[in-house]
């Protein structure tokens, strides 16, 4: 079984994935946009927003929708 090649992540992506991992939990589109102002990034939530679906579209991340609340999570990965 082969496993899909993901582009390559750019600089902030690779920054919030590397936040996910360090501080596991639910990440929500708020979650990122604060990390983002923390880090002095500055972009809309809606970078943000895209940023966590894109990483959940690469692999990294499962999204979970309840009761109209969205948010993500890191993907286990295989032993």
């Amino acid at each position: 079984m082969s496993v899909p090649i993901s582009p390559p992540l750019n600089p902030r992506r690779l920054r919030l994935l590397d936040a996910i991992r360090c501080l596991p939990g639910e990440w929500t589109t708020q979650r990122a946009y604060r990390l983002y102002q923390s880090a002095g990034c500055g972009p809309k939530r809606a970078t943000a927003r895209n940023d966590l679906k894109a990483l959940a579209r690469s692999g990294y991340l499962t999204q979970h929708d309840t009761f109209g609340r969205r948010y993500f999570t890191l993907k286990p990965t295989g032993s």
